[in-house]
């Protein structure tokens, strides 16, 4: 199975807040059942996506 996990804040690694740590807490559980999660939203300025080769990235954002 492949799921688009849609959210406004790509997870970067640093998880800053219960929003960034739920977020990355469900795609890691996703994938330890063995399905397939990419990612899209947007990131921090200056960040990364913690796991770059399966998130789109919509665009840098300051929120």
């Amino acid at each position: 199975m492949h799921l688009l996990f849609a959210t406004s804040i790509v997870p970067d690694g640093a998880l800053a807040s219960g929003y960034e740590i739920a977020n990355a807490a469900t795609i890691d559980a996703l994938r330890r059942a063995g399905v397939r999660v990419t990612v899209i939203g947007f990131i921090w300025p200056g960040k990364t996506p913690s796991d770059p080769q399966n998130t789109i990235v919509l665009d840098a954002v300051e929120v």
